[in-house]
């Protein structure tokens, strides 16, 4: 797992989230489309958007599996830092016992490594 994999993380959530909005809309239009006879091809857009759902789910899935395989201090920097997008300084306080910033930074990058 690298820096990137993490990063691609980040992205399969917010692509989940931004795609069960996309469906959430899709079904309001097909309530006021299905006069128009346009049921068809709304179907297959939302076919299109649960695929994608699902793509980004399973890239989730298996980088959330890995995080369970790492240990839990690094779990918890991983997840400060790019899950919730703290600075390190922001990192370093939340991991308490006088952490620095800059003693994180280097833990995480000789872990990535």
């Amino acid at each position: 797992m690298d820096k990137c994999m993490l990063q691609e993380y980040v992205d399969a959530c917010e692509l989940i989230r931004e795609t069960e909005q996309d469906i959430r809309k899709l079904n309001r239009k097909k309530g006021a489309d299905l006069t128009n006879g346009n049921d068809g091809s709304l179907r297959q857009e939302q076919g299109l958007l649960e695929q994608r759902k699902d793509c980004a789910e399973r890239i989730r899935f298996q980088i959330e599996a890995w995080m369970l395989t790492i240990p839990v201090r690094m779990q918890r920097i991983v997840r400060y830092r790019h899950l919730a997008g703290l600075s390190w300084e922001q990192v370093a306080v939340k991991m308490g016992r006088n952490a620095t910033a800059e003693s994180v930074r280097k833990e995480y990058q000789r872990f990535i490594r």
